[in-house]
C-alpha cells in the first residue's frame, strides 16, 4: 500500500525585499515537509519535486552600470604622433570614454547612440545585418587623418569584438573595421533554476549537465530551464503540462530550508533580472511494508500463543 502527500509551495520573490531573485532562500516550518516515519512500521518514504508553474517578465538587460557599457576612443593630438602603446605613450592621444545608457537596447538602437558620440570625431558605426556585425569607419567626407584607437572596454563581447584588443583607423590604409564575430543581442535566451548547495535535500543522482565543462557531463543540481521566449519586457510564463516528477533525497528528516539559484546560459548572474512567482510542488509516496507487518502480527500472536501454554503446564 501506498499512502501519498503533496505540498504546494508558492514562491513570490517580490514579497520578501531582503533577497536577490538570483538567490532565493525559502525557510519552512520544521512541521511542513516531514517524513513522519515511525521506527517500527518498516515503511519506506520517497520525495519528489515538480514545478507546476514559472511567471516573470524579460526585463534582462543587455546593457547596464559597469557592465557592456563603455567604449575608450583615443585620438592621436597630431597626424605624426606614434602608434599607441598604453602606459607608455598615452600623453600622445586624447582619451574618450563613451557610456551606453543601461536598457535592452537593439543593434539599430546601439548604431544610434554610438553615432551620436562619434559624429564630433568624424567617424560612424553602421551594423551589417548580412554577416551580423557592427562596423566602424571614417565618414566619408572626413579629411582627419589621425590615428584613432578603440577600446571596447567591457563592450566587447555585446559588440563581437575580442577582450583587451585595440582597433586601429587612420583614414588612410586603415579606413574600417568591424566586429571579429556575429553579434547576438539576445544573450540570455535561458533561465537555468538549480539547487544551492546549502539546501536541506538535492536532487537524486538523476541530474546531469555539461555546462562549462568541456563537454564532460557530471552529476549537478539543476532541476528546470525556462527559454527566453517572449519579447523584452513581456511575460514569460511556464504551466506543467504533465507531472514531471523529479526524485530528490533528503539530508534529514525534514525540509526547513533551500535555495533556488537563478543563472543564464552562461551561468552567469542575469543583468536585470526581476521578481518571479513559482509553485512548487513536494510530493511524499510513503510505501508500507506488510510482510514486516504480518510478521510482527505472526511474531506478536506465537509470543501470546508460547504464553498461554507456559501458563497452563
Amino acid at each position: 500500500m501506498k499512502e501519498k502527500k503533496m505540498h504546494s509551495i508558492f514562491i513570490d520573490t517580490k514579497i520578501d525585499k531582503c533577497q536577490n531573485p538570483s538567490n532565493f532562500k525559502v525557510k519552512l516550518n520544521n512541521s511542513f515537509l516531514r517524513n513522519n516515519i515511525k521506527n517500527n512500521d518498516g515503511a519506506k518514504s520517497e520525495w519528489f519535486m515538480s514545478i507546476k508553474t514559472v511567471t516573470m517578465i524579460n526585463s534582462f538587460s543587455n546593457v547596464s552600470t559597469g557592465i557592456n557599457d563603455e567604449i575608450i576612443l583615443y585620438v592621436a593630438k597630431d597626424e605624426n604622433r606614434p602608434v599607441l602603446q598604453i602606459g607608455i605613450n598615452d600623453y600622445d592621444y586624447d582619451e574618450h570614454s563613451f557610456i551606453l545608457p543601461e536598457g535592452n537596447p537593439n543593434v539599430l538602437e546601439i548604431s544610434k547612440k554610438l553615432n551620436a558620440f562619434l559624429l564630433t570625431h568624424k567617424l560612424e558605426c553602421l551594423y551589417d545585418s548580412y554577416n551580423s556585425t557592427f562596423v566602424f569607419q571614417n565618414k566619408k567626407s572626413s579629411n582627419d587623418y589621425k590615428k584613432r584607437y578603440f577600446n571596447f572596454s567591457n563592450t566587447y563581447d555585446l559588440l563581437g569584438f575580442t577582450e583587451s584588443s585595440l582597433y586601429f583607423l587612420n583614414n588612410t590604409d586603415k579606413k574600417s573595421f568591424r566586429s571579429d564575430r556575429n553579434v547576438n543581442l539576445l544573450a540570455d535566451r535561458l533561465v537555468k533554476f538549480s539547487l544551492g548547495s546549502n539546501s536541506d535535500f538535492c536532487i537524486k543522482n538523476m541530474a546531469y549537465c555539461n555546462h562549462g565543462l568541456c563537454g564532460i557531463f557530471s552529476e549537478c543540481n539543476t532541476f528546470f530551464m525556462l527559454p527566453v521566449n517572449a519579447l523584452p519586457y513581456d511575460v514569460i510564463s511556464y504551466e506543467r503540462s504533465s507531472k514531471n516528477l523529479i526524485p530528490i533525497e533528503l539530508y534529514k528528516n525534514s525540509i526547513k530550508d533551500f535555495e533556488i539559484i537563478a543563472r543564464n546560459n552562461d551561468n552567469g548572474e542575469i543583468e536585470g533580472l526581476a521578481d518571479y512567482i513559482m509553485v512548487l510542488e513536494f510530493i511524499q509516496i510513503k510505501t508500507f511494508n506488510y510482510e514486516f507487518k504480518i510478521y510482527k502480527i505472526l511474531k506478536e500472536i506465537y509470543l501470546w500463543v508460547g504464553l498461554c501454554l507456559r501458563n497452563r503446564i
